[in-house]
């Protein structure tokens, strides 16, 4: 029997979570976030470089933001590019938000990586149930968005998904 790819199982897992979630929700009125959160190395920006990353940096960085969030929360490599948090009992945007401020201070400072100190520069694209969606896909496909409007004229680090943002496409999946 074939193994399955590392990212089929991590995107399964983050999809069950996001169901799970929604069903907590549901019966609690709790909200919950869903951030994608793109270390600045790991964009095709660094690759037309020259610059080649370990896969393994990504767990490194895994690692490192795990001590920072709660353990009902969870944290999911994605892509091999992103990763997800799905912070559970957000209420609202302004926690969502206050929650994204402190880890993108705890990326973009120093982190020992690969034998050095490289400050990370990320970008999060951020989504809240059930403002932003009332489904799984919904909700990962807002978050891809929110993501894809840090790249936009007059983004920010932090992107809290937008309705009317339009289309994701493979210009913005960049």
């Amino acid at each position: 029997m074939p193994l399955v790819a590392d990212d089929q199982m991590d995107q399964n897992f983050l999809q069950l979570r996001i169901a799970w979630a929604i069903r907590h929700a549901q019966k609690t009125g709790d909200g919950f976030a869903l951030m994608l959160i793109r270390p600045g190395y790991l964009t095709p920006a660094y690759a037309r470089k020259g610059v080649m990353v370990h896969p393994g940096l990504l767990h490194q960085l895994i690692d490192h933001i795990l001590p920072w969030v709660r353990r009902i929360d969870s944290v999911v490599p994605l892509d091999r590019q992103c990763i997800a948090l799905l912070a559970e009992e957000v209420r609202g945007s302004g926690d969502a938000l206050s929650l994204a401020r402190r880890l993108h201070a705890l990326l973009d400072g120093p982190i020992f990586m690969a034998g050095a100190y490289p400050a990370i520069d990320s970008d999060m694209g951020i989504v809240l149930y059930p403002l932003h969606g009332s489904t799984t896909q919904d909700l990962i496909d807002h978050a891809h968005l929110a993501l894809a409007q840090t790249r936009q004229p007059g983004g920010t680090d932090m992107e809290l998904y937008r309705r009317g943002s339009g289309k994701l496409n493979d210009a913005e999946e960049e």
